[in-house]
C-alpha cells in the first residue's frame, strides 16, 4: 500500500500523456491513513485513561431532613 498525498491542482502540470509535481513530493502533506488515524485516536484514550474515570468514593450527603 502507497502513500497518499495532498497535491494542489496548481502543483501538478501535463505533459503528453503523464502529470508532473512541480516541486518534489516531500513538499507536500501526507494524508494519513485510517490505520493511522485510528491508532492515534486509540493512543489518546489510553492516555486519557484515569481522566476519564469516576472518583473511587462518593462523598456523603448532608442530612437535609434534620
Amino acid at each position: 500500500m502507497g502513500t497518499t498525498y495532498r497535491i494542489p491542482a496548481n502543483r501538478i502540470t501535463r505533459q503528453e500523456t503523464h502529470w508532473i509535481l512541480t516541486d518534489p513530493i516531500d513538499d507536500f502533506p501526507k494524508i494519513p491513513s485510517e490505520q493511522e488515524i485510528q491508532d492515534r485516536v486509540d493512543d489518546m484514550s489510553e492516555d486519557s485513561f484515569p481522566a476519564s474515570d469516576p472518583p473511587s468514593f462518593t462523598p456523603e450527603k448532608p442530612d437535609i431532613n434534620s
